[in-house]
């Protein structure tokens, strides 16, 4: 990566919840020792890297993925490449427009799922192993210092209204609801949420810092420590 920021002004280590996580898991692998400390060393982590070597060894990873950024994405939306680990928010968010391999453009991801010209899929994974998945939650958090409580209280109820859930969920959120019992809404029935619903259940979702507490400084560790594999 050329920059310690990436174009969106974010720190270096953006693949560590991406990519590299959903194949380390995938290999039943971990960033941490499940007690706050950061260990990359295991077995597991190091088939995870050599299945990422003999990958780009075989001509298998667009030239894209060593660009840094969000640069991959573009490889994607232009149909140079076949397929590409990422997450539900930058699918719907930044997707947009894209062509399929046979060179047919779309205006959204939604459009392209319908017409079957893509489909989402869970990542790879060693036989009987399951498939590496990043989970991101989002919360609300009130500050000790907020001069208005109340009035932060009163947002998080008025979230909380399932009508209003629904609408954060697919606007603000931009996401896929965590929560099984919302899924059976009406908005949560097109064939994009319903192959996202499937890739779920046949992943192992969970978010990718584990016990790790100082996550942005473990993101660029992380970086590091990858930058001569």
């Amino acid at each position: 990566t050329p920059s310690p920021l990436g174009q969106h002004g974010r720190l270096i280590g953006e693949a560590a919840g991406r990519y590299f996580y959903q194949t380390i898991a995938s290999f039943g692998g971990s960033y941490d020792d499940g007690a706050g400390n950061l260990r990359l060393n295991t077995p597991e982590n190091v088939k995870a890297v050599e299945f990422m070597r003999e990958a780009v060894k075989q001509g298998l990873s667009s030239e894209s993925v060593f660009a840094g950024n969000f640069e991959e994405e573009e490889a994607f939306k232009q149909g140079k490449a076949g397929a590409f680990p990422t997450g539900f928010f930058i699918a719907v968010r930044y997707l947009n427009p894209l062509k399929s391999l046979s060179g047919k453009e779309y205006k959204n991801v939604d459009e392209a799922v319908i017409a079957g010209a893509i489909k989402l899929a869970p990542f790879v994974a060693p036989e009987g192993g399951k498939a590496g998945c990043a989970l991101d939650l989002f919360g609300f958090v009130v500050p000790r210092t907020a001069k208005n409580v109340e009035g932060a209280k009163a947002y998080i109820n008025w979230v909380m209204d399932k009508k209003n859930m629904v609408d954060w969920i697919v606007n603000a959120g931009g996401g896929f609801p965590t929560s099984i019992s919302m899924r059976t809404e009406a908005t949560f029935q097109t064939e994009l949420y319903k192959q996202s619903q499937a890739v779920a259940e046949a992943s192992n979702c969970k978010p990718w810092y584990g016990s790790l507490r100082r996550i942005p400084e473990a993101q660029e560790d992380h970086h590091q420590r990858h930058l001569p594999i």
